[in-house]
Order: structure tokens, then C-alpha cells, then sequence
């Protein structure tokens, strides 16, 4: 069979996986057990080709090498045939699950991790683990293809399977206008920002922002937004770490769903908690300076207009950011403002009860873009499923790595050469990581977040639970109620869905 990369769109490629063998449509060629086909999503940005190569204002970042990458994956395995489609199902799972259900989904798709332990006994995924454990061929100096990784951000399933693997690392953190933070006059009286290292300096920072506003209403400065919650995660982290020396079953530095369940079954950690009570608290006290009616706004619109001192971000956002022409002002990341008891107290929050807070690691959100080898595969045979697992050894692999994340300029490779591999922009969080990876006290980012581990009903259900809360339509007693009585109900299905050995708790 000839070596060559075929484009697909997600909604064609769908149509001809609903109906095989269109003449000249290359509906027989996708089912072929030498043919891979590829959804190429990604959490940063998709890795799709752009239609253009050519620079230009509305093209850019213009973007080609996974389809180069697997090309040259092509020469070097004669017979195969990669697909890459066009455009991406986006990670939604209402998109993918119809498909995966009915064995029609692509060789590899991007899907979000945090659905896997919903998903992973479905028969829709090959795990991992027998491939991980062997050498990569592709990067010799390590002893497997496991070692790429830290074990300490990558998360194993409750069953000790993987069954996916990430591209690269997420930056992440707070993006800052800092010619609004000088005009609101948070300096040292020399010209220098005061620290926002700390979840006080934060506050302080914002407080201050927020009284430059009020004073110069005309100017229309907002002081905080963020498109989501990923502070939160890295707070509940911080909070919750402490777990991990009585909770942490597989040793593997990250709290999954069957940990959770065993944690709440032994009352070792509830949502009735006084630490989780501090938790709710501060998830409120650090959206006291959102803007009213904040739902409104698009986060990165206002701040590339110059309208908002504070955004949480990842790194497509400081990519979107250093391509906009209208960004005429001096910007900056850092990353999430640690936490400590004497911050809680700031808050006026009672520490009554608390236990430990355990550090976090700044500037990154762990790995992300995960890219799983799906059930078409396994139906095409063995050698598919070989052929695919060898494809991402070869994609994660540094050499290719570094070229397939940093060429999309958003995400950090899972191996950086170096500091000057990403992005000026990015430089500082990737810093800061490193830096924070050198205390072993420093738990993962996110690597303690329950409503993530409980599915994505969980999650909606507390994401929108909290914002009543947060908006003063439901008062802090009546949201954990809500949510003790969501979590018990939760733990039980897990125990029985899931076939816990409740036996080894």
C-alpha cells in the first residue's frame, strides 16, 4: 500500500464510518488494518494542519508538522497509511461516545482523561500498561516508554491500567496587566509590582485594582475573570494532599476515583469536613472582586482590550494573547499564589478543624492532550493496535516531541530540551515549575480534585452548585448539604459499578 496522509473532516470522516464502502470516498481504506486514522485534538490547540502555511494576521500560527511527523512515521514503516482529519470531534464526548459505542470511532482519538473511570470498562479503549512498560524505540536513553512520563502526574486508573497518554504539559496560571496594577499603584514606590506569590498578595493586588476602578469609573476596568475554575482544582490540591499519606493506595501520587471512594467509606475525608467547609469558603472569597453580572464577559476579550487586570490562563491563551495586534500594553504570567493558614485567616475564615495544607506546584496543570487507542483498532487486529501504540511512541518521543508541541506554541513538551525551548511567554511558568519540582513537598497540580474524579455529572453539578453559592443565591450549609447527598449516593454506585474490592480498603 502506498505511504500517504489523507485529510478528513471530523463530520465527513463520521459519515463514512457510518456507512462503509463509498467508491471513491475512501470508505474501505479507513477499515483497512494498516490505515490509522487520527483524531487530532489537543487541550492547548489542535494539531490538525492549518490550511495555509503562509504567516499572516489571520493565519498565525501556521501549523503542519503532525502531519510531517507522521510522514516521516510513514517512510519509516512501508505499507502503512496515516489519516489525519482536518479538522477535530474537539474532545466532546456526545460526539465520540455514539461512535466508540458502535466500533466506528478514529484509530486515535483526543478525549479529555478525566472521563476514564466512567469509561474504561466499556471495552472501548486498549489499555496501556503492556505497551508503557517496554522500551520506546524511539528514545533509547530511557529504559521504558513509561519513563517519559512523571509518575507523579500521571495518573493510573483504579484497575492499575493506563489508557491513554499525554502530548505534552499544560501551563498554566495568572495573567496580569501590568499597566493597570502600576496605574492602580500596586509598586514599591520605585516602579516595581508588589508580589503575587501569595494568595494575600493576591487579594491585596485585586483590592487594590478594584479601588482604582471604583474611583475612575469611565475607565471600565474590571479586575478578575477567568474562563474557568482551574484555580480551584489547584486550591482543593492544596488542601486535600495531605490525603495522600493514608489514601494513596497506588502509590502513584494522585488520588483516583476508587481512592476517593475508599477515603469518604472511612471517614478520612467528606464534604462536610472542616477543611472542606475552608475549601467552599475560599472558593467564594477569591471571586470577591469578579465584576457583577461576570458571566457576561469573554475573560480574554476584556484583557486584550486592556478592560481587565486579572485572567486565569493556560498556555493557548498567552498564545492567542501574543497574536493579537490590539495588545498594546505590558502583560505577564505567573503562577497560582500558594496557600497557607495565615492566608485562610487574612480571608477572615475560621481555621478550626483544619489540617495540614500541603504546598503545590505552580506553573503547570500537569500533562494534558490525551490520545487514546480506541476499539476500531483493536477490531482492525493486533497490528493495528501495535502500529498505533509504536505511532505515539513515536509522537511523545523527545526529538519528535519537542517539535510537534513547541512548533503549536502553546504547550510546554514533555521533555523540554530547555528553557528556551517554549516561547518567551511561557518561559516564566516552565521556570517556576522546574524550580517547584525540586521540593518534594510540593504536591502535583490537580492531583487532589474529587469533582473531577466523580464524572463529568458530578462535576457539572458542583461547578454550578458553587456558582449559586458564590452569587449569594444558596447559602454555604444548604451547598454542602447538596453535595454530601450527591457524593453518598456517588460513592455507592462507583463501589458497585466499578466492582471495588472494598476487602483491601
Amino acid at each position: 500500500m502506498k505511504s500517504k496522509i489523507i485529510k478528513i473532516s471530523a463530520s465527513v470522516f463520521a459519515c463514512l464510518m457510518a456507512v462503509s464502502g463509498l467508491g471513491g470516498c475512501g470508505g474501505d481504506e479507513i477499515f483497512d488494518e494498516y490505515t490509522i486514522v487520527i483524531d487530532g485534538g489537543g487541550d492547548i490547540g489542535n494539531f490538525n494542519s492549518t490550511v495555509s502555511m503562509d504567516k499572516t494576521e489571520s493565519n498565525p500560527f501556521p501549523y503542519n508538522t503532525l502531519e510531517v511527523l507522521c510522514e516521516e512515521w510513514e517512510a519509516a514503516h512501508p505499507g502503512y497509511t496515516v489519516i489525519v482529519n482536518t479538522t477535530s470531534y474537539g474532545g466532546s464526548t456526545s460526539s465520540l461516545r455514539p461512535l466508540l459505542n458502535a466500533g466506528t470511532a478514529p484509530d486515535i482519538i483526543y478525549m479529555n482523561g478525566s472521563t476514564v473511570e466512567e469509561d474504561k470498562n466499556k471495552g472501548w479503549f486498549v489499555p496501556l500498561n503492556q505497551y508503557l512498560n517496554q522500551k520506546n524505540p524511539y528514545a533509547p536513553e530511557y529504559d521504558t516508554w513509561l519513563d517519559l512520563y512523571d509518575t507523579t502526574e500521571y495518573m493510573v486508573t483504579s484497575d492499575g491500567d493506563r489508557y491513554y497518554v499525554n502530548l505534552e504539559r499544560i501551563p498554566i496560571g495568572i495573567i496580569y496587566n501590568e499597566d493597570i496594577l502600576k496605574a492602580a499603584g500596586y509598586t514599591d514606590g520605585g516602579g516595581n509590582l508588589l508580589s503575587l506569590e501569595t494568595y494575600t498578595d493576591f487579594k491585596n493586588a485585586q483590592k487594590c485594582v478594584q479601588e482604582y476602578a471604583d474611583a475612575n469609573p469611565t475607565l471600565g476596568i474590571k479586575t478578575f475573570l477567568t474562563p474557568y475554575r482551574w484555580y480551584d482544582i489547584f486550591l482543593e490540591s492544596n488542601l486535600f494532599g495531605y490525603l495522600f499519606e493514608t489514601c494513596d493506595m497506588n502509590g502513584d501520587g494522585h488520588l483516583n476515583s476508587e481512592e476517593w471512594c475508599r477515603a469518604y467509606t472511612k471517614e478520612l475525608w467528606s464534604v462536610d469536613s472542616p477543611q472542606f467547609k475552608v475549601y467552599l469558603e475560599l472558593i467564594k472569597d477569591r471571586c470577591e472582586y469578579f465584576p457583577e453580572g461576570y458571566s457576561q464577559y469573554s475573560p480574554l476579550t476584556e484583557f486584550v482590550n486592556g478592560k481587565c487586570a486579572f485572567i486565569e490562563g493556560v498556555g493557548g491563551t498567552l498564545r492567542q494573547i501574543s497574536a493579537n495586534s490590539a495588545v498594546d500594553f505590558e502583560y505577564a504570567i505567573t503562577g497560582y499564589p500558594l496557600l497557607s493558614v495565615e492566608d485562610i485567616q487574612n480571608a477572615g475564615i475560621s481555621t478550626e478543624g483544619l489540617q495540614k495544607i500541603t504546598g503545590g506546584r505552580r506553573g503547570s496543570a500537569g500533562y494534558g492532550t490525551s490520545w487514546w487507542i480506541t476499539n476500531t483498532a483493536k477490531n482492525k487486529g493486533e497490528a493495528c493496535v501495535d502500529a498505533c501504540a509504536d505511532l505515539l511512541m513515536f509522537l511523545t518521543a523527545p526529538e519528535q516531541n519537542n517539535r510537534l508541541i513547541g512548533d503549536l506554541g502553546g504547550g510546554i513538551p514533555l521533555n523540554p530540551e530547555s528553557i528556551d525551548s517554549v516561547p518567551e511567554y511561557l518561559q516564566p511558568v516552565l521556570s517556576m515549575y522546574m524550580e517547584d519540582c525540586e521540593d518534594s513537598e510540593k504536591v502535583c497540580w490537580g492531583v487532589a480534585n474529587s469533582w473531577n474524579c466523580f464524572g463529568s455529572d458530578y462535576s457539572a453539578y458542583f461547578l454550578n452548585a458553587t456558582f449559586t453559592y458564590i452569587d449569594g443565591d444558596r447559602e454555604l450549609d444548604s451547598l454542602m448539604k447538596g453535595l454530601e447527598s450527591q457524593v453518598k449516593g456517588l460513592v455507592n454506585e462507583y463501589i458497585i459499578e466499578n466492582e471495588y474490592d472494598t476487602s483491601r480498603w
